[in-house]
């Protein structure tokens, strides 16, 4: 068990890094606003007074385009983590997350096929719910099959993790070849598909304040959701058997906490795209330092998760200005060699 004065540290740390995130991203832009013109324009708005034309546009710079992506980031990044809380504690295997059982490719392609049909114009919540239904229906999948290809033929809440991450890889390839498939659409109709196009690479470009709202309430419901569920996902970790004897409802358990993860890489998914391996990096560095308690590893994986993306955001903005590049980028050249790593370590424990 940490001491008490240890764990202050770290939560002390990473909200420090949380806000200088957040300032960071804030203050960087293509524009080139000063802190003191935004401040007189936010006092002009206040007053109800006309705003200089430098403060106004320095005002209107970052309340409309920087803070909004800068909380949309902070919100994904936050509700990806907390999936993959969730997804390595249903599992009990801290190599499962959203993305290597597809949840984040199943919701990316699902809300972009709402895209290229216009579904995601008729109504606000149209967008999140196919990705809900695309996650979910990913991750379902995966489990499903894992559970088929299990040597004792047990559900997919007890499967070996190797039928799992097998299953994982088969869903990211099937999406693979649909998101191929909408990739050649766009570039022959790209009038009519960019958006797809745009939401299958994932970034925070644009970011406005519908996405701020989704990505806020998802994590919000999710977080909530999440901590109703952290109890029961501490005595599973003792072993099925165990659950069920302590009067657990393991597939009640494995149907809420599927469902939880599938809001929360629905709205990511709504608000950015597909971020890869967030929800897979954060709790494995988190538990190291938090413990295994559900409780203090949600809550602190929810804050670092924000400072990965947003740094994420920071980087990818910087490395090639002012052309920007696509967060999911460097999440994707983070994560994957994160996750080989894991599977090296592992096998030189076994």
């Amino acid at each position: 068990m940490s001491h008490p004065r240890s764990n202050q540290i770290i939560w002390l740390a990473s909200i420090a890094l949380l806000l200088l995130g957040m300032i960071a991203n804030v203050a960087s832009g293509s524009a080139d606003v000063s802190a003191a013109e935004t401040l007189q324009g936010f006092i002009a708005k206040l007053q109800g007074s006309q705003p200089t034309e430098s403060a106004g546009l320095a005002w209107t710079v970052f309340a409309q385009l920087r803070l909004p992506r800068t909380l949309t980031a902070a919100f994904v990044g936050a509700a990806l983590a907390v999936a993959g809380v969730l997804a390595q504690g249903l599992f009990r295997e801290h190599l499962a997350s959203p993305t290597v059982l597809g949840s984040e490719a199943g919701g990316s392609v699902a809300a972009a096929v709402a895209f290229y049909l216009g579904l995601a114009y008729w109504h606000p919540l149209l967008l999140p719910l196919a990705a809900f239904v695309g996650a979910s229906a990913a991750t379902g999948l995966a489990v499903s099959i894992s559970g088929r290809g299990s040597s004792d033929g047990s559900s997919g809440f007890a499967s070996p993790i190797a039928n799992l991450m097998l299953s994982g890889f088969a869903i990211n390839a099937l999406l693979g070849a649909a998101t191929s498939l909408l990739i050649t659409v766009a570039l022959e109709e790209p009038g009519r598909a960019g958006r797809a196009l745009a939401f299958l690479i994932g970034g925070f470009q644009g970011k406005g304040l519908e996405h701020v709202v989704i990505a806020l309430t998802t994590f919000a419901v999710g977080l909530l959701a999440a901590f109703k569920l952290a109890r029961p996902l501490d005595v599973l970790s003792l072993g099925e058997e165990t659950a069920s004897s302590l009067s657990i409802d393991t597939r009640s358990l494995r149907r809420w906490t599927l469902a939880v993860i599938g809001l929360l890489v629905a709205g990511s998914v709504s608000a950015a795209g597909a971020l890869p391996f967030v929800g897979l990096m954060v709790p494995h560095v988190a538990r190291h330092l938090a413990g295994p308690s559900h409780r203090q590893l949600l809550a602190l994986s929810a804050v670092q998760g924000a400072c990965l993306v947003l740094f994420a955001d920071l980087m990818a903005r910087h490395i090639r200005a002012p052309a920007e590049l696509p967060a999911s980028i460097l999440t994707a050249m983070l994560g994957a060699p994160f996750f080989l790593m894991l599977l090296s370590m592992r096998r030189s424990a076994e």
